[in-house]
């Protein structure tokens, strides 16, 4: 397996004076490597001695060749930071996601077990239990003694289960959090799944999902270039109201709720309002057929869009759309988007939905399926697309969120 080694070994330092240095080595176990979790493990990897434990090697291009077929997408694409650099890091096995999910994922259990003894960690964090693999592996780590941390994307709101697979899930998931030391859940719907699960508030710490704010915040600073840009480029009036919907085009995004929406609503088809849609995916060619059916010319697909790039597009939009159905846990895309100024249409599933509305965010929420409420929502924010100057991005969470507080828990083991 491809392995990173560190160079240097940088402890904490306790805020008590009397204890001096206190080293922790700090295993990271994950799925998989993800653009979007990386810079938080450079960060904690600066201020801890770190090592992250990849289950599988999905995602990360960088190791023969800048590019691949991503799994989701489906196009060619390479990340636009480094998801491998500024950590020490090792893979468990070669296998795609799909061979070590389920039931399959088990027999490579005794392996990963051994790799965390062999390491001796101070503490360990699982990001992401999902896995029955890793779910199993923290159990047992936990319940030998090890001081074990949960970041977690878990949550009732989505992914409905059998009565059967929902009761032997919440026994496994009960064992797991009752010998955490801390469990930091992504939305506080996740903070109620875990209550319900018996998990007491000291042991509990929201910390919101964030995209890279660095370059958020330095794209920002040319919205008004990128506005003017784009739009001249697609042939749209700068007084004209873009809609935008970026992501996969896929089942559970639920993306034909969109043309349903503008269908026969003769104000969303005014020639004052277009459409930017950014990505790829296995109902890429029936989206695009349905979209210039009801939109033609004013439909604008500009295909897959890396971070550095895509902010572009919502500069020159007004008002982001994500209709998502399943398994949209957080939904980043709208914090990218509210960092270029745009409001947010989003169904009621999307995990940060409550969270970013009580910053003040400009997001409006419909029932998932529902192209009526959807078209109501879009027809609110076509009439009063101004309000996203009344919003303070700098509200919004930050990539050193997460790495801050997971190190001041640590450091006190």
């Amino acid at each position: 397996m491809d392995k990173k080694k560190s160079t240097n070994t940088i402890h904490i330092r306790s805020d008590n004076s009397s204890f001096g240095y206190h080293p922790v080595k700090l295993l990271v176990v994950s799925t998989h490597p993800i653009q979007y979790v990386s810079p938080q493990l450079r960060l904690i990897s600066k201020s801890v001695d770190t090592k992250v434990l990849y289950i599988s090697p999905q995602n990360a291009f960088k190791q023969k060749a800048s590019k691949a077929i991503d799994p989701g997408f489906g196009v060619e694409l390479e990340w636009d930071n480094q998801i491998l650099k500024g950590f020490d890091y090792e893979f468990l096995t070669d296998k795609p996601l799909t061979k070590v999910e389920g039931l399959r994922g088990l027999s490579h259990l005794p392996r990963l077990l051994k790799k965390i003894n062999t390491y001796t960690p101070s503490a360990i964090l699982f990001f992401n239990h999902a896995p029955a693999l890793t779910l199993l592996a923290g159990i047992i780590c936990g319940w030998t003694g090890k001081n074990i941390f949960i970041r977690t994307e878990a949550t009732d709101q989505v992914k409905q289960r059998n009565w059967l697979i929902s009761f032997f899930r919440d026994l496994l998931l009960r064992s797991l959090y009752s010998k955490s030391k801390c469990i930091f859940p992504i939305t506080s719907h996740g903070r109620i799944h875990c209550e319900k699960r018996g998990v007491k508030c000291n042991r509990l710490q929201i910390v919101n999902y964030s995209p890279d704010t660095n370059l958020l915040q330095h794209e920002s600073k040319k919205y008004h270039k990128y506005r003017t840009e784009l739009r001249q480029l697609l042939g749209i009036n700068y007084d004209a109201m873009v809609f935008i919907y970026a992501g996969r085009y896929s089942k559970e995004k639920d993306i034909f709720c969109i043309p349903k929406a503008f269908c026969n609503c003769q104000e969303l088809q005014e020639n004052n309002v277009h459409f930017i849609s950014v990505g790829a995916g296995p109902l890429e060619r029936e989206w695009l057929r349905r979209m210039n059916q009801v939109l033609g010319h004013n439909f604008h697909h500009l295909g897959f869009m890396n971070q550095s790039k895509i902010c572009q597009a919502y500069a020159a939009s007004d008002t982001l759309i994500l209709p998502s159905n399943d398994k949209e846990t957080w939904g980043l895309v709208i914090n990218e988007a509210l960092a270029m100024r745009c409001n947010v249409v989003a169904s009621s599933l999307a995990g940060c939905v409550k969270d970013l509305s009580e910053l003040g965010a400009p997001i409006k929420s419909f029932s998932p399926g529902s192209y009526t409420q959807l078209r109501s929502c879009l027809l609110a924010a076509k009439r009063g697309k101004n309000s996203q100057a009344l919003f303070d991005i700098s509200l919004l969470p930050k990539t050193e969120d997460f790495p801050n507080i997971l190190i001041e828990r640590i450091k006190h083991l």
